[in-house]
């Protein structure tokens, strides 16, 4: 894969649903495992369960939360999405997860995560999310093609002849 290709790929659709009023799931779906793959080469958990080595990597992307809520918050959000295409409220133990909400930036919302304690709810800034880490993977694409992965990124895909 080209950084031409990730553009084409995933920067592109990225960038048509940013612009669409209801597009915000669907950014989701696509950002989220391309933040898994990214930080599970960084911190080195390359396969099975995620441990704290990446949930500080995550922090280190996303500041003001604790390992504790970035599990949360990855559970709810990215376990949710991709297994149940919503937002999940409760872990395989039986744990109930923050109330997640997804919003448009505004004044009560300065991060692109927010985290509300007093009412338990996380607030997601799709746009300003998938914006993030499709800056932050450009700028270290070779983490993100996970050379030391035992799943490397596909080198190539058969075109349909509309553009792939």
């Amino acid at each position: 894969m080209t950084q031409a290709d990730f553009d084409n790929w995933f920067v592109h659709p990225i960038t048509l649903l940013n612009a669409e009023p209801h597009g915000a799931f669907s950014v989701l779906m696509i950002a989220l495992p391309l933040t898994e793959r990214y930080l599970r080469e960084k911190s080195g958990c390359h396969e099975g369960h995620l441990d704290d080595r990446y949930y500080m990597e995550f922090i280190n992307l996303f500041p003001g939360l604790t390992v504790d809520l970035a599990r949360k918050f990855w559970h709810s959000y990215r376990n949710g999405l991709l297994h149940q295409s919503t937002f999940s409220r409760q872990a395989n133990s039986g744990a109930i997860m923050p109330q997640a909400w997804i919003s448009s930036k505004l004044p009560n919302t300065p991060s692109t995560i927010n985290y509300d304690s007093a009412n338990d709810v996380f607030v997601l800034l799709p746009r300003e999310f998938s914006e993030e880490i499709v800056r932050v993977i450009r700028a270290d694409f070779q983490t993100f093609l996970a050379a030391c992965s035992s799943t490397p990124i596909f080198r190539s895909l058969v075109h349909d002849g509309h553009g792939g």
